[in-house]
């Protein structure tokens, strides 16, 4: 579909939908902070590597399977936490995969 509106049609439409237009930095995820943030633990989960994109794009079963295919012995452990057991990865091993993949923005704190 092509073609032309009249900005007060625009304009109209964003206040009748309680819409605003705003630059994307204030609407991005801020992966740099969540993955200084993540570098400050001991241990992380999986699914937290994934949120952070600190291994790239990837879901949380690409994680399970990097974290097993590169870990050493030690460095993933499984908590039991409720009644529910959570897969742990330690901070040494997250940043050596993150430099092997090349996903690495930020410096080690």
């Amino acid at each position: 579909m092509k073609g032309t509106v009249a900005i007060s049609e625009f304009m109209q439409y964003l206040q009748q939908n309680n819409l605003v237009i705003v630059p994307e930095s204030m609407v991005a995820k801020d992966y740099a902070a969540m993955q200084k943030s993540l570098l400050s633990k001991h241990m992380v989960t999986l699914s937290e590597i994934s949120k952070c994109h600190i291994w790239g794009a990837i879901s949380n079963t690409r994680a399970y399977q990097l974290a097993k295919l590169h870990c050493r012995e030690g460095e993933l452990l499984t908590v039991k936490k409720l009644n529910k057991p959570t897969i742990k990865i330690t901070r040494a091993s997250v940043l050596r995969i993150a430099k092997m993949r090349g996903e690495l923005q930020i410096q080690k704190i």
